[in-house]
C-alpha cells in the first residue's frame, strides 16, 4: 500500500513539474516576442490568446517563435499576426523539406522578401503567400526542392537591382537549375558571373549574338533571364569547339557559368516553362 501511494505521489509530482516546465518555456517564448517585436507584455498575451482562433494545429509555443522571427525581421506589431498567419500557411506547405522548423522557414522567406524590389515594400504577409505559394508549386511540379530554391534566392538577393531579373523569374530560374543538378551554390554564383560580365561587355555579346548592340543592351536591361535564355540557345548553332571558343573569347570560360549555361542551352524551352509556372504560382497565391 505505502508503495502505490509513493508511486501516484512520484507521478503527481513528475506532472507538477511537467506543467510548470511548460509553462516557463512559454513564459520565455513570449518573453522573446515582447523583446524582438517591441511589443508590450499585454500586447503578446493578446496575440497568443488570438492563436486559439487560427486553424492550425501549430503548438502556441511554435507560433510564438514565428512571431520572434517576424520582430526580428523588422515586422510591425500590427503585422505579427498576419505574418505568423501566413507564415504558418507556408509552414504546412513546405515544412517536411525544410530543417529547423518554422521559425526557420520565417526567417528565410522573409530576408528573400526584404531583398527584392517587387516584395520589399509591400506587406510582408503578402510576400510570404506569394513567394510560398510558387515555392510549393514548382517543389510539387519538378525535381526541385523548396529550401535550395529559397537558398538560390538568397544568394542573389544581395545583387543590385538592376543586376537581378524580378523576383518571380529568380524562382523559376533556381528551380530549373536544380532540375538540371545544379544547386543553389553553383547555380547563383555561376548566374551571377554571366550578368556581371553581360554587362561589362554588351558589345561583344551583341557580336556573338549577331544582333545590335542597343538592342542586346536594352535586353539585358528590361529581361536579363531571356537575354541569358537567348545568348544559351544560339550557342546550339555551333559546334563543341566553336563554344569552348566563344565562352573563351566572352571570359564565360569559369566552371560554374559554364555549367549554367550549359543548362540552359540543352533546355531552355524546359527553363521558360517553369519561369511561367513560377509567374502564375507567384500571382495567383493559391498553392
Amino acid at each position: 500500500f505505502r508503495s502505490a501511494v509513493a508511486a501516484v505521489l512520484i507521478g503527481f509530482g513528475l506532472s507538477v513539474q511537467n506543467i510548470i516546465d511548460r509553462n516557463n518555456k512559454m513564459a520565455d517564448a513570449m518573453s522573446q516576442v515582447e523583446k524582438n517585436a517591441n511589443m508590450t507584455r499585454q500586447e503578446v498575451e493578446a496575440l497568443t490568446r488570438s492563436f486559439s482562433d487560427m486553424d492550425t494545429r501549430t503548438k502556441k509555443i511554435d507560433l510564438l517563435k514565428i512571431a520572434t522571427a517576424g520582430g526580428r525581421l523588422g515586422v510591425a506589431k500590427e503585422d505579427i499576426k498576419d505574418f505568423v498567419v501566413e507564415v504558418d500557411k507556408a509552414n504546412v506547405a513546405l515544412g517536411d523539406s525544410w530543417e529547423g522548423g518554422a521559425d526557420k522557414i520565417a526567417e528565410e522567406i522573409g530576408r528573400i522578401a526584404l531583398s527584392y524590389e517587387e516584395t520589399k515594400n509591400q506587406p510582408i504577409a503578402k510576400s510570404i503567400s506569394e513567394i510560398g505559394s510558387a515555392l510549393n508549386e514548382l517543389a510539387a511540379d519538378g525535381a526541385s526542392s523548396e529550401s535550395n530554391i529559397a537558398d538560390f534566392m538568397n544568394r542573389l538577393g544581395s545583387l543590385p537591382p538592376s543586376m537581378k531579373p524580378p523576383i518571380n523569374t529568380i524562382l523559376g530560374l533556381g528551380a530549373a537549375l536544380e532540375e538540371s543538378s545544379i544547386k543553389a551554390e553553383i547555380g547563383s554564383s555561376g548566374i551571377s558571373k554571366f550578368f556581371r560580365i553581360a554587362g561589362n561587355n554588351v558589345e561583344a555579346f551583341a557580336e556573338i549574338m549577331r544582333r545590335p548592340v542597343q538592342e542586346v543592351k536594352d535586353l539585358i536591361n528590361s529581361n536579363p533571364a531571356e537575354f541569358f535564355l537567348q545568348f544559351s540557345e544560339g550557342l546550339k548553332a555551333y559546334n563543341a569547339t566553336d563554344v569552348t571558343k566563344i565562352l573563351d573569347k566572352l571570359k564565360l570560360n569559369d566552371n560554374e557559368v559554364q555549367r549554367v549555361i550549359g543548362a540552359a542551352t540543352e533546355k531552355s524551352e524546359r527553363f521558360r516553362e517553369v519561369i511561367e509556372k513560377s509567374n502564375q504560382a507567384f500571382k495567383e497565391r493559391t498553392s
